[in-house]
């Protein structure tokens, strides 16, 4: 089964992190964004969303870790919303050279099985946007022989919570990651958008490239598919001078790329297409000029050196597994379906302490919501449960973590199908609760709960009834 291989092929990238080796994180690295677009309004219209954006997020992990994959040693950066970025240390040129072509081509595969389950107005696409950046170790800053001329891009390690162990994982700052958020901006559902820097690599080293590894055409010829297709105003990026908006299609044809009617509430797109039709869009050759001009142009030179000494990185692994910060919890009734379960989380918990909840567990990657469900319950409470309501979440939540940022989760409803005893694995206490006990929830030493806790009992049990 896919669900099994995916997941045999990740722990696979996943070190014992105990036997992690220690090395310079510095070196030059690209980053990958793939944004859903029409995100909301396919929320809006589909109640299974979920399942859809469960297995986008499958498929484009797949896809990139792909044995076959140019850039199979990417890892998963974090998750923003609808939005998945990976990060990848580059060791070789041809890297580079080779992933607009095959990203390209995923994405559009991916867009197809995505369509397959968009219903008419609300289809779904895909925003790409793809850039590099020199990052410097956050260990290195401390060394004398930092120089602090320069703006800096640096890779540290944030604490890892709820864990004895700790974890390297990683996370990026700096000018130039902020600037692979602000051309995002840029990206189109039938392109990439791609950094100027990466663009001006690309160009600048085509022949060589092609000469010493003997690329085929499409990859060796790759910078014919990139044009400038505006300059913009960027915050906090190049002081007043425009930065040039960069696409790599490998079709600049306007049926192919526009949908029939984009161009009448879009007016950059109804002057991009008279560009395309007219053929008047600037090539990235004109990159010389503008790296010359704001004296950025040995950056590039700088770039390719610093990959070619650069070592494979080794020690940047992270649980790909389990970063998917995505939590459900589960309202779960007794077989009869009269109770339902009430768990107190233990005094030492980081998150919540001495509180009642339903039950929870973190999703997994490659694992639908569902999944984790009869997971969470079967390691936690040691019984077997099946969903109920068609798998639609009956609320969602989130909360804030260590970090101060926003973790996801929603809430299913199920029930004990066997007749085990509840096990007390993990929790300080477990009960269960009848409609009479949540109603008077407050006098039977239950007066401290997770948010909403009563009013989301409340709603499970008048699902029951119906």
């Amino acid at each position: 089964m896919v669900n099994n291989e995916l997941k045999s092929r990740l722990r696979e990238k996943t070190k014992d992190i105990n036997n992690l080796e220690t090395s310079n994180r510095e070196g030059i690295y690209l980053f990958l964004s793939f944004d859903l677009a029409n995100a909301t309004e396919y929320k809006i219209r589909n109640y299974k969303w979920h399942d859809t954006f469960n297995k986008f997020y499958n498929h484009i992990t797949k896809e990139i870790i792909d044995e076959n994959s140019p850039i199979k040693n990417a890892k998963i950066w974090k998750f923003i919303g609808d939005e998945v970025l990976f990060y990848l240390k580059i060791t070789d040129k041809v890297e580079l050279f080779k992933t607009l072509p095959y990203v390209y081509k995923i994405v559009k595969n991916i867009e197809n099985k995505l369509g397959k389950e968009s219903h008419y107005y609300d289809k779904l696409y895909i925003k790409t946007t793809i850039w590099i950046a020199d990052i410097l170790d956050e260990q290195d800053l401390s060394k004398e022989e930092f120089s602090t001329e320069k703006a800096t891009n640096i890779i540290f390690s944030p604490p890892f919570e709820n864990t004895n162990v700790l974890l390297n994982k990683p996370d990026f700052l700096g000018f130039e990651i902020d600037l692979g958020f602000r051309i995002s901006k840029f990206s189109h559902h039938s392109v990439i958008a791609i950094g100027a820097k990466l663009a001006y690599l690309l160009y600048k080293n085509r022949q060589d490239l092609k000469d010493k590894y003997k690329l085929d055409y499409q990859t060796g010829e790759i910078y014919k598919n990139l044009k400038i297709v505006d300059y913009a105003s960027l915050k906090g990026i190049w002081r007043n001078h425009k930065y040039p908006i960069i696409w790599y299609s490998e079709n600049w044809d306007i049926d192919s790329m526009f949908l029939y009617d984009e161009h009448f509430n879009n007016e950059f797109i109804e002057n991009l297409k008279d560009k395309i039709i007219n053929k008047s869009l600037e090539g990235i050759d004109k990159l010389e000029k503008i790296f010359r001009d704001i004296n950025q142009i040995d950056d590039v030179d700088k770039i390719i050196e610093k990959i070619s000494t650069t070592k494979p990185e080794r020690n940047i692994e992270i649980q790909l597994d389990k970063v998917s910060e995505v939590h459900v919890a589960l309202i779960c009734f007794n077989n009869d379906k009269t109770k339902i379960l009430g768990a107190l989380r233990k005094e030492n918990k980081k998150r919540f302490p001495n509180m009642w909840e339903f039950g929870c567990g973190q999703i997994s990657l490659n694992e639908t919501f569902e999944d984790t469900a009869k997971r969470t319950y079967k390691e936690d409470f040691g019984i077997d449960i099946n969903i109920l309501n068609e798998n639609i979440p009956i609320a969602t939540y989130s909360f804030e973590d260590s970090l101060n940022q926003k973790v996801p989760g929603l809430i299913l409803i199920g029930y004990q199908i066997d007749k085990k005893n509840i096990e007390q694995k993990k929790y300080k206490e477990v009960k269960w609760l009848s409609l009479e006990d949540i109603n008077s929830i407050n006098t039977i030493s239950i007066n401290q709960y997770v948010d909403n806790f009563k009013e989301n009992a409340l709603k499970a049990f008048e699902i029951i009834k119906n």
